[in-house]
């Protein structure tokens, strides 16, 4: 049966359409051309493609009312259940009673009026047709973009696979890899970087940023990176402000640094150690930093190991040495200014170092001929004295007895001035003492101008004449070192005059 109102094939004992719910009235069926199914018999509408009954292909089968074939409508292409033998359409897959799959396919029957002059209601069925295929491969194909791209969002932007901590890590592995083993990076949960550390220079603090730009789920890179020079120049300013000039600070390629200079007391080296320490960067601080106590004591160690103990260095918080003390000459007074000097930290040296009054008479030589002269006077002819400079008396020669050797000792030794005795003397036969000295001009020029060396006078020479006349040349202090100028070359048993040409420098 026909559902009038759809069109549906419903059973004919239906009361309502199963399709639109329209309720089914009997009507005389005198006049409606109808087809009979040559399987069953079953009587099934004129436009029914197959038997509603059995399913058997009614499309060849005549009208039984005279209809002419040209006015049957011509069937469309269909797949058939190969099971239970139901017709579908040829887009169907699965068998709606039994789910068959359906494979096996029917050719399309036509006659070629239907190739030459469609119906318009056959073409635009199967335009719809067509429609409606290409709109089920287009839907995979848009939800595999949609989904393609919200997988790459979400991968690229690390809120998927990703977290913080991985890609922190990953940052950090390549920061090593590259060298830049002082830089660390840290991310938080929005997704910012923050770059810290020290490099050696600007390129490297570049490549640093560079590697963490690369990674595309780090939406902003805050730098906290320094060079070695920034950090450096930034030390020495906080140590000028402080009050510790002279203290530098110098980093190596390795990151400590080193605080060099010198400082008043311990308290101002704390200090100035304090301030490299606030930069963690760095890997290690070390301490060249000497106060002026340090450095004073090494001036008066050096000092003493060259024999000026009697000469102390104070130094005060402007760096400036104040020698004082005294030395026995000239000589050591100008050798202990030159090693505090010697000292590049100070800035600057007052002597107040002073020259002992040491007599410097030839009282050797008047001595000596003072004993020698006692004992002949006392028959001890073959017994004679030598004294030095340091005024100790050397007895030599040879004695006839004990007695005599005993006599020469006691009379030697009854001058004071004279600092020790030595005995030389030989038991034995008579030895003729030596013949006296004559007095050479040339060496007489070398030993007074000895004795004025000793005596600190360096810049005083003497000169002799053949006649042993003395000239002294060159300048001096004061008049008293000229005094004792004279005085010295005076001294001398042969000379006959001095001739002052000192000059006096004020």
């Amino acid at each position: 049966m026909i559902c009038r109102k759809c069109n549906a094939n419903i059973a004919d004992n239906a009361k309502f359409c199963p399709k639109c719910g329209a309720k089914i009235e009997l009507v005389e069926t005198q006049g409606i051309q109808t087809k009979k199914c040559p399987s069953c018999g079953t009587e099934n509408p004129i436009s029914a493609k197959f038997c509603k009954a059995d399913g058997y292909n009614l499309q060849e089968v005549q009208p039984t009312k005279g209809e002419s074939p040209a006015e049957v409508e011509k069937p469309k292409d269909v797949i058939f259940c190969p099971q239970c033998k139901t017709p579908y359409p040829i887009t169907a897959r699965f068998c709606k009673n039994d789910g068959t799959p359906l494979k096996e396919r029917v050719e399309p029957s036509f006659d070629r009026r239907e190739t030459t002059e469609p119906t318009p209601h056959r073409v635009e069925a199967r335009k719809v047709e067509k429609r409606g295929r290409k709109k089920w491969i287009l839907i995979p194909i848009l939800l595999f973009l949609i989904a393609a791209g919200v997988g790459g969002y979400l991968y690229f932007s690390g809120h998927i696979f990703k977290n913080q901590e991985k890609v922190q890590e990953e940052i950090n592995t390549e920061l090593r890899e590259k060298g830049l083993n002082n830089l660390s990076t840290e991310i938080n949960k929005e997704w910012v970087a923050t770059v810290s550390g020290i490099v050696s220079n600007q390129s490297y603090r570049e490549d640093a940023l560079r590697i963490v730009r690369s990674h595309r789920e780090v939406k902003e890179v805050i730098e906290h990176i320094h060079t070695i020079e920034e950090i450096e120049k930034e030390i020495n300013n906080t140590l000028s402000a402080e009050g510790l000039g002279e203290v530098s600070a110098q980093i190596d390629k390795d990151f400590i640094v080193t605080l060099e200079g010198f400082v008043n007391n311990e308290d101002e080296k704390k200090k100035a150690i304090d301030i490299a320490k606030t930069h963690n960067e760095l890997k290690n601080v070390k301490d060249n930093i000497r106060t002026t106590e340090e450095i004073a004591k090494e001036v008066n160690n050096a000092l003493s190991a060259e024999g000026l103990s009697e000469v102390h260095a104070q130094i005060d918080q402007d760096l400036i040495v104040t020698l004082t003390g005294l030395v026995n000459n000239e000589g050591e007074r100008t050798k202990a200014v030159d090693l505090a000097k010697g000292h590049s930290e100070l800035k600057g040296v007052i002597n107040n170092i002073r020259i002992k009054q040491v007599r410097t008479d030839n009282r050797a030589a008047r001595i000596e001929n003072e004993l020698n002269s006692t004992l002949r006077k006392r028959g001890l002819n073959t017994i004679y004295a030598k004294v030095t400079q340091d005024l100790i008396a050397i007895l030599k020669g040879s004695a006839s007895s004990l007695q005599d050797k005993e006599l020469a000792l006691s009379i030697a030794r009854s001058y004071r001035e004279l600092r020790s005795v030595k005995d030389e003397i030989i038991l034995g036969p008579v030895q003729p003492p030596p013949p006296p000295r004559p007095c050479d001009p040339a060496k007489l020029e070398g030993e007074i101008n000895k004795a004025l060396r000793n005596a600190g006078l360096m810049g005083v020479t003497a000169e002799v004449s053949y006649d042993f006349q003395v000239i002294l040349k060159g300048s001096v202090m004061t008049e008293a070192d000229v005094f004792r100028a004279r005085k010295i070359a005076k001294d001398f048993q042969c000379v006959k005059d001095v001739k002052n040409k000192i000059f006096v420098v004020s």
